[in-house]
Formats: structure tokens, sequence, C-alpha cells
């Protein structure tokens, strides 16, 4: 005959197995959360990877991004053309300077010049003096042509000052860009199909109002 106080220890001891069965062991659930963090941190990586490298393949002033540790680091791309304009400018400048070296110059000032800039209903205009390098051997020649001709050059310079909007002779770039033409059509002017006589021009003053 089974003692009935046996059989519900028995059972209680079923139960209690279970319970405990039931139960996570010591940590284990820190870990699951802290797998769970891991995962979503991933994922939010990659993402922001895949979203990176859409937005780049689009191209037009994105930024690019370096992922470290979870984070990104937005860094700017230049502009298209940015990049272009730059080399412009550091290869026009670095030829002016190649021209200047080993020479002597003497310089022909014209006199300074006040000319309204092609703005709509605005009055936005351009204070220069323009200079003109000689190479100092052919100063004799060079100077007496242009005192012949400076009516006509300061005319010439005016009405060309005159054509460029504000945007157009602002900043270093249009600068050197101004500087050029100026000597390459004095030089096309006035020696025509020849050595080019002024071989470089100088801005004394330039400010734009």
């Amino acid at each position: 005959m089974v003692d009935e106080n046996e059989v519900t220890n028995e059972n209680e001891a079923q139960e209690s197995a279970e319970e405990q069965s039931g139960k996570d062991a010591p940590g284990e659930g820190d870990k699951k959360e802290k797998s769970s963090r891991l995962d979503t941190s991933s994922l939010l990586a990659w993402v922001l990877i895949a979203l990176l490298v859409t937005a780049f393949s689009a191209g037009g002033g994105v930024a690019a991004a370096i992922i470290s540790s979870g984070s990104a680091t937005a860094v700017p791309l230049p502009q298209p053309g940015e990049q272009e304009a730059q080399d412009d400018i550091a290869g026009e400048a670095e030829a002016i300077g190649d021209a200047r070296i080993g020479k002597d110059f003497v310089y022909y000032e014209f006199d300074p010049l006040t000319v309204n800039l092609d703005v709509v209903r605005q009055n936005r205009y351009i204070k220069v003096t323009v200079v003109l390098a000689i190479p100092k051997e052919d100063e004799a020649d060079v100077i007496t042509r242009l005192d012949d001709k400076k009516v006509e050059l300061k005319d010439w310079i005016m009405t060309y000052m005159a054509g460029h909007t504000l945007e157009q002779v602002a900043g270093r770039k249009n600068m050197i860009r101004i500087q050029r033409e100026i000597s390459d059509t004095l030089n096309q002017k006035l020696w025509p199909n020849q050595r080019p006589r002024v071989n470089h021009v100088l801005f004394k003053d330039y400010a734009v109002q």
C-alpha cells in the first residue's frame, strides 16, 4: 500500500523541479539583453552605410562618412567642378610666377579708373589701377608705344571692365583671369602676331563697391 505522504512529497518535488527549470540561469537575462542591443547597433550601422553609398552614387555635394566603432563622421566632398577651378587658379598663378623669374621689369601705370559694373537696378562699381610689367630690355620701344595709344587703351580697359557683373569681378580667381585677359588683349592690339611685350598685369588698386 502506497503511503499518501510519500505521494504528496513526490508531487511537490516534481513541481519544484519544473519551476526551477523554467527560470534562467544567473546572468542569462543580461546576456540576452546585451546581445539584442549589439544586434540593433549593427543593423543601424549597416543601414547608415547603405544610405551613404546610395547618396554618394547620386553625387552633388554629398558628404562621405567614415564608419568607426558604430559611429559616423561626415567629411565634406568638393562640389562638382570646384577642384578643377582650384587647379586652374593654381596653374595660372604658377605660370605668372614663372614668367617673372630672372627678369627685370619697368612698370607702366594707368590713371585710376572708376567703372560702373553691369548690374541691373544697382549702383555697383569697381575702382582699379592697372599697371603693366614691361621687360627692361623692351622699355624704350614699349613705353613710347603705350604713350601714343594711352587714351585708346584706357577707353578699352574701361569698356572691358564695364562689361562685367559683380560676380565676374569678385574673388581671386576672377582677378587672375582679368589680369590675363588685359595682358593678352593689349599685346594683340599693339603687337599683333609678334612677341608679347607686356609680360604681366598688376593691380595697384582693386576695390569693388
